[in-house]
């Protein structure tokens, strides 16, 4: 809820078109009640900051290659590592410095965020690892719950 004291009138939401780039829609739901609406995860692979080696750079944009999230068996992982386009500039503003190719970049959304250092990256994965952990645990327990 976005504001407590107003309860279940409290709460935000936002639409999402299907074919917005970044977003997937996961497996459906199987549920008790309410089967006339469709419930199922919603996967935002471009939200996430990951991390990627710059391959190329252009006027106001660069490729990286960075693995992209993937849900595949009931678990969310990295995926192959694969070339994507992302911003670093427009008309002239930048987040970072110009990249730079061979260097790991974080990317957030579409735009590239900067460099990192070795130590940086390595963190940022262990934080990525650490969460898709506990997504998996968790759906785990839940799908334990469900079936017992």
């Amino acid at each position: 809820s976005v504001d407590q004291e107003l309860g279940t009138r409290g709460q935000a939401s936002f639409i999402i078109p299907k074919d917005t780039p970044g977003f997937s829609q996961g497996k459906k739901e199987d549920k008790l009640g309410i089967r006339a609406s469709q419930t199922t995860e919603v996967i935002m692979q471009d939200c996430r900051i990951r991390w990627g080696t710059v391959e190329s750079v252009e006027p106001e944009h660069a490729v990286i290659v960075s693995s992209p999230l993937v849900f595949q068996a009931g678990v969310m992982a990295l995926g192959e590592p694969a070339a994507e386009r992302v911003r670093w500039s427009l008309d002239g503003s930048a987040l970072a410095p110009a990249p730079v190719p061979g260097t790991i970049v974080a990317a957030h959304w579409d735009w590239l965020c900067g460099a990192l250092t070795d130590a940086e990256a390595a963190a940022l994965a262990g934080a990525t690892q650490q969460t898709l952990d506990l997504v998996t645990k968790t759906r785990t327990d839940l799908d334990l719950r469900k079936h017992a």
